[in-house]
Order: C-alpha cells, then sequence, then structure tokens
C-alpha cells in the first residue's frame, strides 16, 4: 500500500533533480565556446519544464490544465521536429565546420578585445600524425619534430641548402591534400627541378592562423631554421580573422580597430538552427554576424590591419637579412566572380619595395575555371584547394619566383646572410 506514494515521491524528486541539472546546464551555455544538438534539447527542455510547472501551479481547473500541458507537449514536439529537420535538409544554416562533418557550432569571436588568440600552434602536434575527415576527404597529416608538416631536416647545420619558410593559414597547411601534395611541397620540386639546387620549401602553415599568429610563427623559427626567404600566403580568411579579432596591435605598440561587435546572442544562434532561420529571416547580418551595412566598413578597416601586419613582417625579415614576398591567393567564389579583392593592396606594397603576387591573374590565365571544373581545384564543401588545386597554387608562385630579380638575387647569394 505505501509503494505508491514512495515511487511517487521518488518520481518527484527525479523529475525536479533532472529539471534542475537542465536549468545549470543552459545557465551556463551563454558561456560555452562550442554547442551541440544536445545543448538545444536542454534548452528546449527547461522551456517545456518550466512551462508545465507554471501551468500545473496557476491553472486550478483540472480539465484546463490537461489542455495547457497537452498544448505544452505538442508545441515543445513541434520545435524539436522543425529544429530536427532544419539541421537535416537545411545545410545553408550549419557554419562551416558543420558543413564538414562537425557536429558542433563553435564562437566565431573571442570573449576579449586586444589579444592575439592563434587557434593553433606548431608545439601542439610535435612528431603526429593527425587523421582529417572530412565530407569530401579523409587525409592523414603528418608534422615533424617542429610541429611542421613534412619530413624532418637533416642534423647540423642547413649547409648550401637554400631554405624558404612557407607560412599561413589552413591552405598552407595543405587541408585536403597528403603531405607531398601541399602546395609547398609541390613548389620545392618546381623548384629543385628548374634550378637544380638544394632547395628546400618548408611547411610552417597552421590551420586557423592569420598574419598576426604567423609573425609569431616566424619569430619562434627564425632562430630554428635560419630561412633565407620567407613565403606568407594570404587569403580573404585572413581579412574576416582580423573582424573576428576586433584589429591588430603593431609592433610598435599601436592598436588598429576593427568597429565588428561580438554579438551576445550567438550562444542561442548556435544552439539552434530555428534560430538561425529566424535570424536569417528577419534581419541583415552577414555571416560573421554583423550588421550587413557595416560590411564594407569593417573589411576596409580589416585590410587596415592586415597591411600594416605585413609591413611588421617585412620590417622583421629585413631586419634578419630574409628576402620576403606575400603571395594572396583567391578563394573558389572569387575565382568564378573574377574578384580581385587584393590588387590595391599588393600594389601599395609592391610601391615600397615590399615583394607582393596576386595569383588571381595567374589561376585565369593558366586554366579555365568555370563553375563546371571549378571544383577540380577546390573542395565543394570543404571550400580548400584540391591536390590539383594546390598543384595549381604551387605554378603560380613558381612563375612569380622565376619572372622576380629578387628570387634570383635571393638564391645566388645576394640577399644571404653575411652577403
Amino acid at each position: 500500500m505505501d509503494a505508491k506514494p514512495g515511487a511517487t515521491k521518488l518520481c518527484k524528486f527525479l523529475f525536479y533533480a533532472l529539471a534542475l541539472i537542465l536549468a545549470v546546464h543552459v545557465a551556463w551555455m551563454p558561456y560555452q565556446k562550442s554547442f551541440h544538438f544536445l545543448d538545444f534539447l536542454s534548452l528546449i527542455t527547461v522551456a517545456f519544464l518550466a512551462a508545465y510547472l507554471a501551468a500545473d501551479t496557476l491553472v486550478k481547473k483540472k480539465s484546463r490544465r490537461r489542455v495547457s500541458i497537452i498544448l505544452l507537449v505538442f508545441v515543445f514536439l513541434s520545435l524539436l521536429g522543425a529544429e530536427a529537420v532544419l539541421r537535416g535538409l537545411f545545410p545553408r544554416y550549419r557554419s562551416y565546420l558543420e558543413q564538414n562533418g562537425d557536429s558542433r557550432y563553435f564562437r566565431m569571436f573571442p570573449e576579449q578585445k586586444d589579444i592575439k588568440i592563434c587557434s593553433g600552434t606548431l608545439s601542439e602536434r610535435k612528431n603526429k600524425c593527425l587523421m582529417d575527415p572530412k565530407v569530401d576527404f579523409i587525409v592523414t597529416k603528418c608534422f615533424n619534430s617542429l610541429g611542421m608538416r613534412g619530413r624532418d631536416l637533416p642534423p647540423g647545420e642547413k649547409g648550401s641548402a637554400y631554405r624558404i619558410l612557407a607560412l599561413g593559414d589552413s591552405f598552407t597547411e595543405g587541408v585536403g591534400a597528403d603531405n607531398q601534395s601541399t602546395w609547398p611541397a609541390q613548389l620545392e620540386r618546381l623548384l629543385r627541378k628548374n634550378y637544380n639546387a638544394d632547395i628546400n620549401v618548408l611547411n610552417a602553415g597552421v590551420s586557423g592562423s592569420y598574419p598576426a599568429c604567423e609573425y609569431l610563427t616566424l619569430q619562434q623559427l627564425q632562430p630554428l631554421l635560419d630561412p633565407d626567404m620567407v613565403l606568407l600566403a594570404v587569403n580573404m580568411s585572413d581579412i574576416n580573422d582580423f573582424i573576428m579579432h576586433f584589429g591588430y596591435r603593431a609592433e610598435d605598440g599601436t592598436f588598429l580597430p576593427v568597429s565588428s561587435e561580438r554579438p551576445d546572442w550567438e550562444w542561442l544562434y548556435g544552439t539552434s538552427f530555428l534560430v538561425r532561420a529566424l535570424v536569417q529571416a528577419l534581419f541583415t547580418y552577414d555571416p560573421l554576424l554583423q550588421d550587413s551595412s557595416k560590411s564594407v566598413l569593417l573589411t576596409q578597416q580589416a585590410k587596415v590591419c592586415l597591411d600594416r601586419s605585413l609591413r611588421d613582417i617585412a620590417a622583421y625579415c629585413a631586419q634578419k637579412n630574409i628576402a620576403f614576398a606575400v603571395v594572396f591567393h583567391p578563394a573558389a567564389m572569387e575565382v568564378l566572380a573574377k574578384d580581385d579583392q587584393f590588387q590595391a593592396l599588393s600594389a601599395r606594397l609592391s610601391a615600397d619595395d615590399i615583394h607582393a603576387f596576386d595569383t588571381l591573374g595567374y589561376y585565369l590565365s593558366a586554366t579555365p575555371l568555370t563553375p563546371d571544373t571549378i571544383y577540380d581545384y577546390y573542395w565543394p564543401h570543404d571550400l580548400h584547394h584540391t591536390p590539383k588545386g594546390y598543384r595549381l597554387l604551387a605554378e603560380a608562385i613558381f612563375h612569380y619566383l622565376k619572372s622576380s630579380d629578387f628570387f634570383t638575387e635571393s638564391i645566388n647569394g645576394t640577399h644571404k646572410k653575411g652577403a
């Protein structure tokens, strides 16, 4: 006879314990760095439980209470079903990582301004081989004892070898390609074949990096590798990185601001596809969750930051007597639109004797890149180069170096240390 009341008390205790746990989870969500479907499930369950308790407490008439609870269950299941449909059938609401098979949404903006946040470092991956499974490919990336992609250098002094240090983000690291198909590896083979010289192109690309972090990587590696040349690869994602980091702290201490804002509601946006659909339908936000009316201004400010960061790196290389060149390379959509985002910046740098090369012209002249062929060179979901695309980038850089007096002078010893 006493079993039923005891069971009822236990059920109530478990109910309230679950509600408390989920409520704590939801309260912590604004501080999370990534979000998963389970976060949405917690959020909607807490909302349902709160509404259920309110109906159970405030609605006195049993028949109305029953109708209220049935209505709440209907709303709960409808929202859950709508969320599932949006997640499964509407890829346009997915973030870049979600489109590539990751089940989580990661915040785009750091919590603090005026700090350099580097998403990955060389030390984290020393002597490791890491699997990179994406929707488009599965690749194993192997890193040497310095955390760079590729083989270890022979021990001892570099001797007569000519060393080119390649810096950049995931395009330089070579996402979507094996170790031998990255653009630094393919450039090395082209240079060795055509110059009949001992040339090493060292791949220090780091996924998620941008010039502020690549400067730190250069300062870390320069004493260890003593490079003769630095090639820094730049693309439009670097512009986005300066926007997401609110600006750039220059070498002389000057802070160049970008007037972007960290949206306080990003946690809710990351948690729910329903919220993403509403935000995109009702408001004018760009992919970085910024007011689209400010997109041109933010891009201009970010390009000022990029310009200054490249000049800081160029000055460091000049101080160390290292030849330096910037390589601007396009995304797939820029190629199809023939949209040269870096033409003006490349011209300004060149006018100030900083070697800069915009590869878009080479891409358009060397290969007929059309909507039918573009995905031979770029992965359709991941959007990085395919091995064939990295070959095209390597050929573009090789063409530039071969036609440049500064590279010929550098490899002949004019710019070498002690010359």
